[in-house]
């Protein structure tokens, strides 16, 4: 095991002992009902080519008028030039921004899109009130998320987009 990995599951173990990682729903009923879903936060991925795949694959949600469901996006603020649409779900954050615990934020649905594990992130989403979190498969997702979606390490970031799409589309 390498050093990095080593150092990951020693602050996951950490985190977990002193409660500051969020708890998992421990049951999920399925199938998911669309009353049951009624806002999403999203959240775009960290590095440069992931998030603009993801820009790409999910542009058709920054324009959807549905009223039953509400989908926020949460975007690193470095990212704020490349989208060109704006509004009140869109919340633009700095990387140190996540090291604050979230208090009273409910949402039925949280997604991280981002491919590689982020510690940070991962821990920020583990502290939001929801009963499903969704992200992709990684050594330490089972500590984070209840639906997992797995994308072999050759394969295309944009089939693991496509699932989610297929997802949201069934709310």
């Amino acid at each position: 095991m390498s050093l990095k990995l080593l150092k990951i599951k020693l602050r996951i173990m950490f985190y977990s002992r002193t409660g500051k990682l969020g708890r998992l729903t421990t049951q999920l009923r399925f199938p998911l009902s669309v009353s049951s879903i009624q806002n999403i936060l999203i959240f775009f991925p960290v590095s440069d080519n992931s998030f603009q795949v993801a820009l790409y694959s999910f542009k058709h949600l920054f324009l959807q008028s549905d009223k039953n469901i509400k989908c926020s996006f949460m975007i690193l603020e470095k990212f704020r030039n490349m989208v060109k649409e704006s509004n009140d779900n869109f919340i633009y954050y700095q990387p140190d921004e996540l090291s604050a615990s979230p208090t009273n934020i409910t949402f039925d649905l949280v997604i991280d899109l981002n491919p590689e594990f982020q510690l940070e992130l991962s821990r920020f989403i583990s502290r939001i009130t929801s009963n499903y979190k969704m992200g992709f498969k990684s050594s330490f997702s089972d500590h984070f998320y209840n639906i997992q979606l797995n994308i072999s390490p050759g394969g295309f970031l944009e089939r693991g987009y496509k699932q989610v799409n297929k997802i949201l589309q069934l709310l």
